[in-house]
């Protein structure tokens, strides 16, 4: 089964409302449905700053040759802490005024 395009889900759900023999309100309700689709084919496609990105084709990357090991180093991790004395925080650990 092929799917249907938005403008041909759209036509069809007007032509299902003008049967004569359905009550206004399934009318109503398919014209409703044909807005609907409608509206969601007419959003944007346009990325947040407005320039339109098209999807590049995805690429399987190339692998790299493997080199000979090499023994690392391990990494060193230095932490220096930065803030005030201890002397100068109340007891909350917040700073006080005027210090």
């Amino acid at each position: 089964m092929a799917t249907e395009t938005p403008a041909q889900m759209a036509a069809r759900f007007r032509k299902i409302a003008q049967d004569p023999k359905l009550p206004q309100a399934v009318k109503n309700t398919y014209l409703d449905k044909a807005i609907a689709v409608e509206k969601e084919a007419a959003k944007p496609t346009m990325a947040k700053g407005g320039a339109v990105v098209a999807k590049a084709p995805a690429m399987k990357a190339a692998k790299a040759p493997k080199a000979p090991a090499m023994k690392k180093a391990p990494a060193l991790a230095v932490m220096i802490a930065v803030g005030k004395p201890k002397a100068k925080m109340a007891k909350g650990g917040s700073v006080k005024k005027g210090c």
